[in-house]
């Protein structure tokens, strides 16, 4: 197969792009890939030029990027958390909480235990998880102006909260 750029060498480098669900392939030779700089300074095809050339595209540096969130703690932040698998401190569990649930949840399957619990304190356990679920339910209700059914809700939460204390 032929160089589509210059029709007179063989092409070695094949690229396909999917541009609106339909398929374009390109075939150059080194010569006139080196010469589009589709190579990098190894001979190696540089995709990423050949895709933003012919989409228009053009290499932007980043001017305004955002700095990462850092654990006010420690310091820590998330990529050295990827790094080294640990967290600085207690509190960057909170502070990266948003991205950590989905690593637990792909993971064991669920951010939340469900599994067997001791005998001895599985009762006050489910309790305790029972009024945190409540305590959600009613600053909705709440949030929602509902005051009845919020009202019944905060009885069931008091009973539940005086049933533990016992």
């Amino acid at each position: 197969m032929l160089c589509d750029n210059c029709h007179n060498r063989v092409a070695t480098i094949h690229l396909a792009q999917v541009v609106n669900n339909s398929k374009v392939e390109f075939h150059l030779c080194e010569g006139c890939a080196k010469e589009k700089n589709y190579m990098n300074f190894n001979g190696i095809p540089d995709i990423s030029s050949f895709f933003n050339s012919i989409l228009g595209f053009t290499a932007q540096p980043y001017v305004n990027m955002p700095k990462p969130q850092t654990c006010k703690s420690c310091g820590m932040t998330f990529d050295n958390f990827k790094e080294s698998g640990k967290f600085g401190c207690a509190n960057c569990y909170e502070t990266f909480a948003d991205r950590i649930e989905p690593i637990v949840r792909r993971i064991h399957g669920n951010s939340a235990h469900s599994g067997r619990m001791p005998r001895c304190s599985a009762e006050n356990i489910s309790q305790s998880r029972e009024a945190d679920v409540l305590k959600k339910e009613l600053k909705e209700l709440i949030k929602l102006e509902k005051f009845e059914e919020a009202a019944e809700i905060r009885d069931k939460i008091k009973a539940l909260e005086k049933g533990k204390g016992e």
